[in-house]
């Protein structure tokens, strides 16, 4: 007998899209059940449902009955609900609880301490969020150390990397990385405080050849690559000997694992949370003490330094397996079944 067809709404605060963690991390959902058989996927976001910004505090705010409309519109048996430190998901969470669904929650949690405002944080934490996560079913965390805090509050909680829904092939690593040039750092993204541009500021121009794909300016000297598209990306990485990953924090880093797909060798600091997922006796990841910069500028000179082809030698493929997309979609659908 044929599963019954089952709908599930994602519920965030942006639309999904390529561009941003939250919103990458839910196009990604999107695209693995685009045309599945059993699992029907809709989506639910600001570009749906009347809201406004509520200015004293930057943030979001739906339409809550308009919410429960749409929620209801949607049929859905299961709602999954992204963000975090976002009145939206209370919203969401809220309305879900009134309306007898089933809620799944991921909340892509950074700690505390590495907010803007850690005070708000914890605010919306511990006076909104907290006294609702008994009425969610799962709590699908996406590395280990927000899967440590929200044990402490629910007993079904489950971690899943996040992944790529295309990944090269070995045997295409091998024949692009011909073209690697040996003196070229990588930066991908925004260009503020959050992503560590500070630790850009301390490479010198004359050692190495650096490029970065952001909106802003960091140095005049660096060499910049605006509005390009996946191919050119994908070229770029293809061509760095190394991509530096200096945030203040991510919940992942979805540039760590595009740069290592592509036989990219990585330094990050020690508070991007992919390492949760990653061995430590990689030769293709390297890590520095968020806040060493001697030691961030010390290990970039032994990475450059070094001549080995270290994709052709190390554990690329143990360390793709672990972004395993069919592993993490059946996963899914367990759950959402």
């Amino acid at each position: 007998m044929k599963k019954n067809l089952q709908t599930v709404l994602l519920i965030l605060e942006n639309a999904p899209s390529p561009i941003g963690g939250v919103e990458r991390h839910c196009y990604n959902i999107q695209q693995f059940f685009k045309e599945d058989t059993d699992i029907k996927l809709e989506i639910l976001s600001k570009d749906d449902i009347s809201h406004r910004n509520i200015k004293k505090i930057n943030k979001i705010i739906f339409s809550f009955r308009e919410l429960k409309q749409k929620i209801t519109a949607s049929h859905a048996n299961t709602v999954h609900i992204h963000g975090f430190a976002s009145l939206v998901v209370f919203q969401a969470i809220l309305a879900a609880i009134i309306l007898k669904k089933r809620i799944i929650y991921t909340p892509h949690f950074h700690p505390f301490h590495t907010l803007e405002n850690p005070k708000s944080g914890k605010v919306f934490f511990y006076l909104l969020l907290k006294p609702v996560l008994k009425k969610i079913d799962t709590i699908i965390c996406i590395n280990g150390e927000d899967s440590s805090f929200f044990r402490h509050y629910h007993d079904n909680v489950i971690t899943i990397p996040n992944w790529l829904n295309d990944a090269p092939a070995l045997s295409e690593i091998i024949d692009c990385k011909g073209s690697q040039n040996n003196q070229m750092i990588l930066f991908v993204g925004r260009a503020d405080n959050n992503k560590g541009i500070d630790y850009l500021d301390k490479l010198s121009d004359s050692k190495y050849e650096v490029h970065c794909v952001t909106k802003g300016q960091i140095q005049d000297n660096f060499i910049y690559h605006r509005m390009i598209s996946e191919e050119t990306l994908s070229k770029l990485y293809y061509q760095a000997k190394l991509v530096i990953i200096p945030s203040r924090y991510e919940a992942f880093s979805y540039v760590a694992l595009e740069a290592l797909s592509h036989g990219t060798q990585i330094l990050v600091s020690d508070r991007v949370r992919i390492l949760d997922h990653l061995p430590e006796s990689s030769n293709m990841v390297h890590k520095f003490m968020y806040g060493d910069y001697d030691g961030f500028l010390s290990c970039i000179n032994k990475v450059m330094n070094d001549k080995d082809d270290l994709y052709r030698s190390s554990n690329l493929s143990e360390i793709m397996s672990v972004f395993n997309k069919e592993k993490i979609k059946n996963t899914l659908r367990v759950i959402y079944g």
